[in-house]
């Protein structure tokens, strides 16, 4: 069930993303003032970081250890396909980044290149929620498909999203910052 609930517009994300920065895992897809959407999320549901052939996957049950294909884990974190969510290009889903060296578990590659920086070949987390600026409609919601334990408790209070918007996502300890900064 996609939850889309409206949140004030900001021209810059950096208010929405300062509120988040010190949550596990935030990002922000920032379109550098060039493109139409800025996505803010963090506390995915479930990470995946993938060196060598281990992947570790962590989520509220724990953390395990796995040699399966990394992109067959992250399918399976991402449980069913949803459908299209109109007007918002991402409502929860895999974020993170994917490096060169990943293909190594497709294909086989020449060992040309030295591991210097000894960074995971894979860091991806599954997001519940994310808000998302529209800056050519000066819109922006706050959404989620409500899989995670946290947001699927989350009811729609459209009258006064923002004092307690990120309580209802991410639990109690989250709550002054972005409704401060969607103030």
């Amino acid at each position: 069930m996609l939850y889309k609930e409206s949140v004030p517009y900001l021209a810059d994300a950096t208010g929405y993303y300062a509120a988040i920065a010190d949550l596990p895992w935030a990002m922000w897809l920032d379109s550098a003032g060039m493109g139409r959407y800025d996505i803010v999320c963090a506390q995915p549901m479930a990470t995946l970081v993938t060196r060598g052939a281990i992947t570790e996957i962590s989520d509220a049950g724990g953390t395990k250890l796995s040699t399966e294909d990394p992109f067959d884990l992250l399918r399976e974190q991402l449980g069913e396909p949803c459908g299209p969510a109109p007007d918002i290009p991402f409502c929860g889903g895999a974020l993170g980044y994917w490096s060169y060296d990943l293909a190594r578990r497709l294909m086989h590659l020449p060992e040309q290149a030295q591991d210097a920086e000894h960074l995971p070949d894979m860091m991806a987390g599954i997001y519940d929620w994310a808000v998302v600026l529209d800056h050519r409609l000066k819109t922006a919601y706050l959404v989620s498909r409500q899989r995670a334990v946290q947001t699927a408790r989350a009811p729609p209070h459209p009258t006064s999203p923002a004092p307690d918007m990120r309580r209802r996502l991410c639990g109690y300890r989250t709550t002054c910052a972005l409704a401060t900064a969607i103030r």
